[in-house]
């Protein structure tokens, strides 16, 4: 025990494994994931182990890094329309009411400084927060950090258990509602997926006419995949010329295909039997000479005889059209001949091994682009503060998982490398923090300030969760299943969101969740910075 206990490199092994392990353990299938390093951390930091000091800093770069690169891509998207104004509404009425909670509660229990920056990360489960905060912590400042990770570790499992019974809970009470609200659901999900409907030809302007001269990519987001001429099923590509009783055969939403009618012709129903000798295939785009100009100029169709029907990308469908651009990734739809889509495939996965490439030199190059932009000091209240780690990471890599590319360069990384960064740099960093904070446990167990916290955690939980789905119910209007979703997505915790599928037999809430996820992961990562900052301001200013 003593070699382990004074060799820190294997003391940091020790802690992640025995924190991994314990993390695997389940009941009633809930567990704590890698969050039980912090624990693990904290028994070995209460024995005298210790681990580098760098071993934090890695940890809150690969893990916010690796956040902000799987966020941007759908993060400023959110902000448009009426959905992404309700999920920012949302995100922010359940951080500031958190914020309050524990600020008002921490001067009522008179919690030492800092406490209730620790305590508001840990009742909302949000890792981020109590990394940004650490982070943002400047030498000599009155806020302990030892407080604000310890006050983090008494209340992180009260607030896990809490929002994972209250998504249990609450399809209960309102089961009747909830019941109703589902079956809805169900019909609505019907109207907000692709469908295939035949159109007769009406509109005799465009008799004579080729698919490219009707541009119909100009009146809606639809695909014209085959023609039914008399008893012959043909293959539409963009020369093909319409004619007098064509019917046209169309995939797209609902709402696109009522636009196609409105100008081309009334629906019909007819038998859509397999066209002689032509296929339908999905396959994973993976050669980035295809990802290079828009469709209308790959002039796929004429290229290879097939046909891009849809494309669905970090799983949202998009209708293809003549400017749309194809990215690595993208889950295609192909139609055509089986021979030629054959030919397409091997074309488009020619490549293949590069989905599962990491570009080193990019992504080192956006960590230290982020890096040495939050170590890039600036005034604030007559003091100077940095963005530091969290911050420079989280916003470089944000605007890197936006826009996709460097000059002709990807930043793109496959999922198992996102996967691995985050949860690498999330057991790098809770282990850390476990162990620094652990010889101070026993001193902030012994007194009274346990008990205060955890009712302070409690009521910081319960108060947010009421709200946060009161606001998604009652002002935005969205059904249970939906509000409780959004809950978890708001609270981080995707346990929770595992739960509530599990309970209501149904991966609707997910919408929700994955569109308030990256707002309130976001907010919360940065509020961490910013309450350390404000109670720095307060304390020099009194």
């Amino acid at each position: 025990m003593e070699m382990i206990l004074g060799n820190e490199v294997l003391v940091l092994l020790a802690v992640i494994f025995t924190g991994c392990s314990l993390g695997l353990v389940r009941i009633r299938g809930i567990g704590m994931g890698n969050t039980a390093c912090l624990f693990t951390g904290l028994v070995a930091g209460a024995m005298g182990a210790s681990v580098p000091q760098i071993i934090e800093q890695i940890g809150i770069l690969f893990f916010v890094y690796s956040i902000g690169l799987s966020m941007g891509p759908r993060f400023f998207h959110l902000f448009k329309g009426r959905t992404g104004l309700n999920m920012i509404i949302l995100s922010v009425s359940t951080v500031v009411v958190g914020v309050l909670i524990s600020a008002v509660g921490s001067l009522i229990f008179e919690l030492p400084e800092g406490a209730f920056i620790g305590a508001f990360a840990g009742s909302l489960t949000s890792t981020p927060t109590l990394a940004s905060a650490l982070d943002a912590l400047i030498g000599g400042s009155s806020i302990s950090p030892e407080k604000m990770s310890i006050a983090y570790t008494v209340t992180y499992p009260l607030g896990f258990l809490l929002i994972v019974l209250f998504v249990q809970y609450i399809p209960r009470i309102y089961n009747k509602k909830f019941q109703s609200e589902m079956e809805l659901e169900k019909n609505r999900h019907i109207q907000n997926d692709f469908q295939t409907k035949s159109f007769l030809l009406a509109n005799k302007n465009f008799i004579g006419k080729n698919l490219k001269g009707m541009a119909v990519h100009r009146f809606c987001h639809v695909n014209v995949t085959r023609i039914k001429r008399g008893n012959e099923m043909i293959y539409a590509s963009p020369d093909t010329v319409f004619e007098d009783g064509d019917i046209a055969i169309v995939v797209g939403l609902p709402e696109e295909l009522s636009k196609f009618e409105s100008f081309f012709g009334g629906r019909c129903e007819v038998g859509l039997e397999p066209l002689s000798g032509m296929n339908v295939k999905d396959i994973v785009l993976a050669n980035t000479r295809l990802t290079r100009s828009a469709l209308r100029d790959l002039r796929i169709p004429s290229a290879y005889g097939v046909t891009v029907t849809r494309i669905r990308r970090s799983g949202t469908n998009i209708t293809p059209h003549g400017n749309t651009m194809l990215e690595m990734g993208d889950e295609i739809r192909i139609f055509g001949s089986a021979e030629n889509i054959k030919r397409f495939a091997e074309i488009a996965g020619s490549e293949r091994k590069k989905l599962d490439e990491t570009n080193i030199v990019i992504l080192s190059l956006g960590m230290f682009a982020g890096l040495a932009l939050g170590h890039v000091p600036f005034e604030m209240g007559g003091m100077t503060f940095r963005l530091g780690t969290a911050g420079g990471s989280l916003l470089v890599a944000l605007l890197l998982g936006h826009f996709g590319k460097i000059g002709r360069w990807s930043v793109r990384l496959p999922i198992a490398t996102r996967i691995f960064l985050r949860e690498f740099g999330l057991v790098f960093f809770l282990s850390s923090v476990g162990v620094s904070s652990g010889s101070k446990l026993i001193g902030a167990m012994m007194g009274a300030d346990l008990i205060l916290l955890i009712l302070l955690g409690a009521v910081v939980a319960v108060v947010t969760m009421v709200v946060s789905y009161f606001i998604a119910v009652k002002v935005l209007s969205m059904p249970i299943a939906d509000s409780l979703g959004a809950v978890c997505g708001a609270m981080t915790s995707t346990p929770a969101l595992g739960v509530l599928i599990n309970q209501i037999d149904d991966d609707s809430p997910t919408f929700a969740y994955a569109s308030v996820y990256p707002i309130a992961t976001i907010l919360l990562t940065v509020s961490g910075q910013l309450l350390v900052w404000f109670s720095l301001i307060l304390a020099s200013s009194s």
